[in-house]
């Protein structure tokens, strides 16, 4: 079902732009309008505009403006669908199913719903009273108090060249976006694939509203391998682009 315009106009009347807007940058009211810091350009000077009243911001100097949709997509860098579905969320309304061709907005999509599942299995392994034990004792060993690794989401890949993978299979999710996220590898002899992370602590890298879209991992075996092994850059996940903790 694609998506019916009443549903999208619905979604922008229940966003207050001004909250929305001011919940990313300081606002001062002005007459009817609010000034703030433009986050779209080097700005020393109050140079954005958001007017209430046409639910609407604007930069007068990078030219930057449009309504909620336009700053989500904008500030989150976003499709169209992801913005309209984190307004929806934000709001607490439920859109209808959405098919038809694939698009890169879909595939970000797909994508984001991979390493929130990924992330699950990671957190679930490190809670495991037998799997997680190694990477709760390093934790423990590195004065990680049990607040910090839950606000970081924390997990644990086990030792296994296939648990991912089965896990994966297991559950029915889907194997080729998890092979696109760079979670598995296609095996270089043979059929199947293999899990990138291996006995490692992960470190969920997510973007400005805490999202997963990449992880980290820290080896807890000395051995000839790298000591941090990080998701290959993606549709999600741009290295340069992201700071990690941000959100």
């Amino acid at each position: 079902m694609s998506l019916r315009v009443d549903q999208k106009l619905e979604v922008q009347q229940a966003t207050d732009i001004v909250d929305l807007v001011g919940q990313h940058i300081a606002l001062e009211k002005k007459g009817r309008e609010y000034v703030g810091l433009c986050p779209f350009h080097d700005d020393h000077r109050p140079s954005m505009s958001v007017v209430p009243h046409k639910q609407i911001f604007h930069c007068f100097v990078c030219g930057s403006g449009g309504n909620v949709f336009s700053f989500v997509m904008k500030y989150h860098q976003m499709g169209f669908r992801e913005a309209l579905t984190h307004l929806a969320e934000r709001a607490g309304i439920r859109l209808a199913s959405h098919t038809g061709p694939a698009t890169q907005d879909s595939e970000r999509t797909v994508l984001l719903e991979t390493t929130a599942q990924a992330m699950a299995c990671f957190r679930k392994a490190l809670e495991h009273p037998e799997l997680g034990r190694a990477a709760r004792r390093y934790i423990q060993e590195r004065r990680i108090g049990t607040e910090s690794a839950g606000a970081f989401a924390l997990g644990y890949a086990p030792d296994r060249w296939d648990w991912l993978e089965a896990t994966v299979r297991r559950e029915g999710w889907n194997l080729e976006a998890f092979a696109g996220a760079g979670l598995v590898l296609a095996r270089s002899s043979g059929q199947g694939h293999y899990d990138r992370f291996r006995h490692r602590l992960i470190f969920p890298i997510c973007d400005t509203i805490g999202r997963p879209i990449a992880f980290g991992a820290r080896r807890l075996r000395d051995e000839d391998e790298p000591k941090y092994l990080n998701s290959p850059e993606s549709l999600l996940f741009d290295k340069s682009a992201t700071l990690y903790g941000m959100h």
